[in-house]
């Protein structure tokens, strides 16, 4: 049950953060959470026992041309974000390249007229809320590339090595996107103009969504990080892992942010899981959804008045998602609302069955990866096209 939080703590916590205000900004103190809501526990809440990670998803790009099975070249809305500051239009493939191991987008300062919505007509208005923002079919001045994955997760550790170009108006990012507008950056890197030195060095690590998804606007919780050497000359891993508790991301190996869900009266992290003493505990309202799956998009656009050289590109090595077993739970899919993004894991899998009827259309994505037995009992069915494995890795 949401409730309020009562007056005598409200007043224990806001004290401290009035008197504090000069130091956040010169410090940069990150405070917990972003977007509080106190709520009453009570009980004992369900732990998962997670073994360790398991390789679910990767593309090397070992090949010459990049696989259309598992990526997009645009958004599902379109080739642009015209509700963002940004002004390039993501070509359909003719600013990508696959070569010598690498995914390259390659930026050009090239003029192209082109829509920005493909299936809408030239003189729809496109809207940002219930504000205008232009004609579908306008002028751009940049074109560059990105790739929006066709599966989905829920939770996992997510990876990218690339290397980024010097900044100067470039906009380089690699992250998770799903319904209700949920997002987590991994990274990506924001030019400032007024501060250029910083433009190499300053990466934001951020997570928004709309707290109902019939909010005009996301919420947002943005944290920035700036780096002693400059990270464009160089290859860099990034990663973000997401689970139930918290998000951590990384720098090559090494954690720089982590965002936790819950926090107690004396605003320590803690995690809901096992018994709870009743009382009053912190949630983060925006915090990602586990009913709300996420694809993986990389990409790189380009801001207004850029600085920098054209044509420049993000050479990209490798993409990785990463997945934890239950080795001990038995997972049952009775109908395809069990199923949560396009993996699904743990010690034993039986799909159907006892008259439950799964069915998997054309187009969609099944991923099954089980520690001991995979069960397709009667009832499951798919169609043709489905992308649909089924494997027992022997994770110990």
């Amino acid at each position: 049950m949401n409730v309020s939080k009562p007056d005598y703590m409200k007043t224990y916590i806001l004290i401290p953060v009035l008197l504090s205000a000069c130091l956040l900004m010169q410090a940069q103190i990150i405070k917990p959470h972003c977007h509080e809501e106190w709520v009453w526990l009570d009980g004992n809440y369900p732990c998962e026992n997670y073994d360790e990670w398991v390789l679910v998803f990767e593309d090397e790009f070992d090949g010459d041309e990049l696989d259309y099975s598992r990526w997009r070249n645009d958004y599902p809305w379109g080739r642009n974000l015209y509700c963002a500051p940004d002004v390039q239009y993501f070509t359909d493939g003719e600013n990508i390249e696959v070569a010598e191991g690498f995914l390259k987008f390659i930026v050009k300062a090239d003029s192209v007229y082109e829509r920005v919505v493909p299936h809408w007509k030239d003189d729809d208005t496109l809207y940002c809320g219930n504000l205008p923002a232009g004609l579908n079919k306008r002028w751009f001045g940049y074109t560059s590339g990105m790739i929006f994955s066709r599966q989905q997760f829920i939770h996992g550790k997510f990876e990218i090595r690339c290397t980024v170009p010097e900044i100067g108006g470039l906009w380089p990012a690699f992250w998770l996107y799903g319904r209700c507008a949920q997002e987590i950056d991994v990274f990506e890197f924001m030019s400032d103009y007024n501060r250029p030195f910083f433009n190499n060095r300053k990466i934001d690590f951020t997570y928004h969504r709309k707290a109902d998804c019939n909010d005009a606007k996301s919420m947002h919780c943005n944290y920035n990080r700036f780096f002693s050497s400059d990270m464009t000359l160089a290859p860099h891993t990034f990663s973000v892992e997401w689970d139930e508790h918290r998000i951590i991301w990384s720098v090559d190996g090494k954690e720089v942010l982590r965002k936790s869900k819950w926090f107690n009266s004396k605003e320590q992290e803690m995690f809901l899981c096992g018994p709870i003493a009743p009382g009053y505990y912190a949630v983060d309202r925006i915090f990602p959804s586990d009913d709300e799956p996420m694809s993986v998009i990389a990409g790189i656009g380009v801001r207004e008045n850029p600085t920098a050289s054209f044509p420049c590109q993000m050479d990209i090595d490798y993409i990785r998602v990463y997945q934890k077993i239950n080795s001990i739970k038995t997972v049952r899919i009775r109908s395809n609302a069990d199923i949560k993004g396009s993996t699904v894991a743990g010690k034993e899998i039986i799909v159907a069955g006892d008259s439950c009827m799964v069915h998997i259309s054309r187009g969609e994505y099944l991923d099954l990866i089980a520690r001991e037995n995979i069960i397709l009992d009667t009832g499951f069915s798919v169609e043709r096209g489905v992308h649909f494995t089924a494997r027992t890795p022997g994770i110990k």
